[in-house]
């Protein structure tokens, strides 16, 4: 007999039902053993991922990764229709978004080559979601944040965190992100941006907050 209360199995992914489901990333082995946090509950996690919204990703940051539904191009082949960003010349990063993409890095790849810099700037703050599917993906990241980046700090969020971060930058999902500390050797050079300029200090300030904020939060 079939079973229509049955959730199917993309609600089964983004809303884990059992207790295995929700501690599927702390249970995966690794060399360091279990990720070892301070939980953080439901209520701190709203209000990180609210405050990463109105700090990082809006003004004067603007950090949006969607595409923008002008720019998409809708077309049929054999019975099927597939949608394509449009090709198009790309516009000049503001000095606000130049600040910030030089500190932070999304996404598992960015954020192992992030984590594996021994000779430039070091991750501050990982943000990590628990119902990321399949967790072993992420099971190196706690060796990477406790034998390669000592003073990095460490958070898993809860809950459907990755559909929160993710909605947050106008994309589907976000499993990780990370934020570095400043360089200012390597700022000016990689980033074409002014060390001495005030304004790009108050943009690094804007940053800086929100990582103290998180791990006061900890």
């Amino acid at each position: 007999m079939n079973n229509t209360n049955r959730p199917s199995k993309r609600q089964r992914r983004d809303q884990p039902v059992t207790p295995l489901d929700r501690e599927s990333l702390a249970c995966v082995a690794s060399p360091v053993g279990p990720i070892s946090t301070t939980p953080v509950s439901s209520l701190d996690k709203e209000i990180i991922v609210s405050r990463f919204q109105k700090e990082i990703c809006a003004a004067p940051f603007e950090l949006h990764l969607s595409v923008p539904r002008g720019n998409k191009i809708t077309t049929a082949s054999g019975g099927r229709k597939t949608t394509t960003a449009r090709s198009q010349r790309k516009p000049l990063k503001s000095l606000a978004r130049r600040v910030l993409e030089s500190r932070l890095s999304i996404g598992t790849n960015q954020c192992t080559r992030a984590l594996q810099q021994k000779n430039r700037q070091k991750v501050d703050l990982v943000v990590l979601c628990r119902d990321v599917h399949p967790p072993s993906i992420l099971a190196h990241i706690p060796y990477l944040t406790t034998v390669v980046n000592k003073s990095c700090s460490l958070v898993l969020l809860p809950g459907r965190a990755s559909l929160d971060l993710g909605h947050a930058m106008g994309i589907k999902k976000c499993a990780i992100l990370a934020l570095s500390k400043r360089n200012l050797e390597d700022e000016a050079v990689r980033e074409g941006l002014v060390d001495d300029s005030d304004q790009v200090d108050k943009y690094h300030a804007r940053i800086d907050s929100f990582i103290e904020f998180v791990k006061d939060k900890l």
